[in-house]
């Protein structure tokens, strides 16, 4: 069941020397670091002469992607080497240090830095700092800011460190907070010097009685401080890599995710962020992730001879493929470092000029299982038959902001345990999405984005498409863009784009008619829904509907193509049409094809549309308020209560028959409104 991927890639890594381009650091993306579609045959094949001698070891670092497309594959890696075996020894491991947040912010040391304007939110009694950080300068004459607010070199009242991390001149790492009156509280984490060319992460708290510093995570040697002392309160700027008062103590190297908080963070929300990533909402006052996508940065090997660091599991690598996976799930699109070892065996001839060729292979994709093999002598085995589906969960959210109300609502869907979750648009409501990624950020993996009006800049849009959400995104021709459609067991989610021209003869319209083509075309799915952020048909509210005509451009053609459901957003209010179908004489106001459920549906006979836009920009009052009566064709409407939609497959219907409900923040466990339709 294995075959070799014509969508892998292979990379260098921009960190040379020698002439090497492999020794590790940041895996290049660019076109000028790629080596072969397919394959990786120089790694050490045009090395320095001591590669060749008997009993040699030398390292390499490179990354393996998976370009898609489809959703994550089950990949081994495995190769044929130019020498003998018997010669050469091959042998790979992940690398355990891979820090997987980059791109990192650059700091030149001299003039480069960050700088947040005071604000009441910034100005903190009590606090948490965290950021990762990696310098390699030789010596710090004076003391090299990571994060600091009030900044060093003044006792004037007004003009003190109200909380910071810093080196010292002697590249120890240091927090430090001082008092109305200039008195310091210090705490050092000894005499470690932290100028060691390697990413660490730093963790600096304080609550009422104990100042803390942990770096790496680790627990068991953070440091304290016993204190009761009150930070001054000042109108200093919240600086990034120099000092918060004036030009000086410049940091030289780079910073990234760093987040400060107006309290002390517990011993389980930095665990939760060290293991899966999980960025504590509650108190959040600032965050830069420096537009980090998620592409990895390897760790540096000094040179080829030096092994790396970390805890390595090595494994031998063949020509056969091994029975399990040995690199495991792959999502398309995303990089995964690998540390090549490649030994001469001592007592064998010098060897000039010898390679490997290393190759992906991937069997099925995850959720597949591969058929029995057919008994000798017994037929192959006809067309194979949908597999039975695994129950999905899937939630609703739109018009987010980055409100108190915005975490309220996200912890709600957290504790639903969802598959996924639809984001019908509208994201920060800023210029930047950074309040937004961090708010949404245990989710976001499992989000399906979708552009909103309030999206509808360039620099969210790229930001938008360099930030890993969903895996398994099919995109039109293969180029990324902002329309697209993802599957997951019997259920496939088109996302288009209602901020560009969506005809059925522009680039969109075209790709949404090819996803349909290709959805219709896989007998495995049942249930297909589409997002579009500005609403169809509805109440009347504060935003209007059928905007540019699209119900006249796609409704029938969405029923005649088993469309069963589309997601607007926009107005801030929730309501759900019964099953409706378009009504050629007012294409605004849908025939009701059934009003009584349990609602059947055998697929082009029509669909229904879902309105959700209070995921928490606003709340209570200021949610938008339907004018008029509600329409005939509208099943359920509410425009006081904040929440979300969850769609639900029901047990032992091998998922064709689903729920939808709507649950307000205050009833997490009983829906305001809920409808079940059974494909027939």
């Amino acid at each position: 069941m294995s075959v070799t991927s014509a969508n892998f890639e292979v990379r260098k890594t921009t960190f040379v020397v020698s002439g090497i381009g492999s020794l590790g650091d940041k895996i290049d993306s660019s076109s000028a670091g790629l080596v072969s579609i397919n394959s990786e045959s120089n790694l050490f094949k045009d090395g320095t002469a001591d590669e060749c001698i008997a009993g040699a070891t030398k390292y390499r670092i490179f990354g393996i992607k998976f370009l898609g497309p489809g959703t994550i594959r089950r990949a081994s890696l495995v190769a044929s080497e130019s020498a003998p075996s018997a010669y050469i020894n091959y042998q790979w491991a992940f690398d355990p240090l891979a820090y997987k947040y980059g791109p990192m912010g650059s700091f030149n040391g001299t003039s480069d830095f960050v700088s947040v304007a005071s604000t009441t939110a910034l100005q903190l009694n009590k606090f948490s700092i965290m950021a990762y950080f990696r310098t390699s300068k030789a010596d710090y004459t004076t003391d090299g800011d990571i994060c600091n607010k009030g900044g060093h070199g003044s006792e004037t009242a007004g003009q003190n460190m109200s909380y910071g991390i810093y080196l010292d001149a002697n590249e120890n790492l240091v927090v430090d907070f001082e008092t109305g009156a200039g008195v310091n509280s210090t705490l050092g984490y000894g005499s470690q010097k932290f100028n060691d060319g390697k990413i660490h992460h730093v963790i600096a708290r304080y609550g009422d009685t104990d100042l803390r510093l942990m770096v790496d995570f680790d627990f068991d040697n953070e440091k304290s401080l016993a204190t009761t002392a009150v930070p001054e309160v000042n109108t200093q700027p919240l600086v990034i890599g120099r000092n918060s008062r004036v030009s000086d103590r410049f940091f030289e190297g780079d910073i990234d995710e760093v987040y400060v908080y107006n309290r002390r963070l517990n011993d389980d929300e930095i665990e939760a962020y060290r293991d899966s990533g999980i960025v504590p909402a509650r108190g959040l006052v600032y965050s830069n992730v420096f537009g980090g996508s998620g592409e990895p940065i390897a760790q540096k090997l000094p040179d080829e001879n030096t092994g790396p660091s970390g805890a390595l599991s090595w494994r031998v690598v063949n020509n056969q493929v091994p029975s399990v996976p040995n690199v495991g799930d792959m999502a398309p699109n995303k990089t995964v470092p690998i540390i090549v070892r490649r030994t001469n065996i001592a007592g064998t001839p010098d060897l000039e000029n010898s390679f490997i060729h290393f190759n992906l292979h991937y069997t099925l994709e995850v959720g597949q299982t591969a058929p029995d093999p057919p008994s000798p002598g017994e037929p192959p085995p006809g067309p194979s038959q949908p597999p039975d589906n695994n129950p999905v969960k899937i939630a609703i959210g739109a018009d987010w902001g980055c409100e108190d109300m915005t975490d309220t609502v996200v912890s709600k869907i957290i504790a639903q345990n969802c598959d996924r979750i639809i984001d019908g648009g509208d994201k920060s409501y800023e210029s930047s999405l950074n309040c937004w990624l961090t708010s949404l950020g245990p989710i976001l993996s499992k989000l399906i984005d979708s552009i909103g009006n309030h999206d509808d800049t360039s620099s969210i849009r790229s930001k938008l498409l360099a930030t890993q959400f969903v895996s398994g995104k099919h995109y039109y021709q293969d180029t990324p863009a902002s329309y697209y459609y993802v599957t997951i067991e019997n259920f496939a989610i088109i996302v288009m784009d209602s901020e560009v021209s969506f005809t059925q003869t522009s680039t969109q319209g075209k790709a949404i008619i090819q996803f349909l083509t290709e959805i219709n075309a896989n007998s495995a799915i049942d249930w297909t829904f589409v997002t579009f952020h500005r609403p169809w048909v509805g109440s009347d509210s504060d935003h209007p509907n059928n905007e540019g005509n699209v119900v006249q451009t796609w409704m029938n053609y969405f029923i005649s193509h088993k469309v069963f459901a589309v997601i607007n957003a926009h107005n801030h209010n929730t309501e759900i049409t019964f099953p409706i179908n378009y009504n050629s004489s007012d294409p605004e106001d849908p025939d009701v094809f059934d009003s009584s459920g349990p609602f059947d549906w055998q697929p082009g006979q029509y669909l229904i549309i879902i309105h959700e836009g209070t995921a928490g920009h606003d709340s209570g009052s200021s949610l938008y308020q339907f004018s008029g009566s509600q329409p005939a064709f509208i099943a359920f409407r509410d425009d006081e209560a904040n929440g979300y939609f969850i769609i639900q497959t029901v047990a032992a219907t091998n998922n064709k028959s689903i729920d939808i409900s709507f649950y307000s923040v205050e009833s997490s466990s009983t829906p305001l409104y809920t409808a079940r339709y059974n494909k027939i």
